[in-house]
């Protein structure tokens, strides 16, 4: 079953087969703990976070449907042949996309409980050290890396995690995060700005 697409593995998920959910859950835990961990850097919460995504999943698997399942119900308008517009995200997302969407709406609620305006993020400072994943990086590189990204603010460190570390394109980063895709690209370009900043820095004072 492991060597099922992930397309697949959701079409054998939605008809029953709970080994399908167990082969989407080992193929994407990894990466969807990474993007929580770049946010919250506490294993208690980003396992609990991880747990209500794919509960999340679970519950809407109905609403995931694949490319081509999409293109039988649409016209070449864009318009459902019921003759309701088509909605985007999930119904064309791939598997991969689909996931980080659900996983970005489960942040999201997280920081509304401990923000009381969204935008302190964009102000948001980090003030703690390094971070340190569960575990560290061999490439010394990499390590660098993850300590430069750590002092950015948090949603420039998001959308470069997503961009850098997940391969997510600027518009897949917007679904997930919730901004429109020339936001993500203007600040993509100021927070990978500001990260050879920092790696200046590091790099200068090893």
């Amino acid at each position: 079953m492991t060597a099922l697409s992930d397309e697949a593995l959701m079409d054998a998920y939605r008809a029953g087969d709970l080994r399908a959910f167990d082969a989407l859950f080992a193929r994407h835990a990894a990466a969807i703990y990474r993007f929580f961990f770049r946010s919250f850097r506490d294993a208690a919460v980003c396992e609990d976070l991880l747990q209500n995504t794919f509960l999340n999943m679970h519950r809407g698997r109905e609403t995931f449907r694949t490319v081509d399942e999409s293109a039988s119900d649409i016209g070449g308008n864009g318009v459902a042949r019921d003759g309701v517009p088509t909605a985007t995200g999930a119904s064309t997302a791939g598997v991969r996309r689909w996931i980080f969407g659900i996983a970005g709406r489960v942040r999201l609620d997280e920081w509304r409980k401990r923000k009381r305006n969204l935008e302190d993020l964009d102000r948001e400072e980090t003030t703690r050290g390094p971070e340190h994943l569960p575990e560290a990086p061999e490439d010394p590189r990499i390590a660098l890396l993850l300590a430069a990204l750590s002092k950015l603010p948090e949603v420039p460190r998001q959308i470069i995690h997503l961009h850098r570390f997940e391969e997510l394109s600027f518009r897949e980063i917007g679904e997930v995060l919730g901004l429109s895709e020339g936001a993500v690209k203007l600040r993509a370009f100021r927070g990978y700005e500001r990260l050879r900043d920092e790696l200046k820095g590091l790099e200068g004072a090893s």
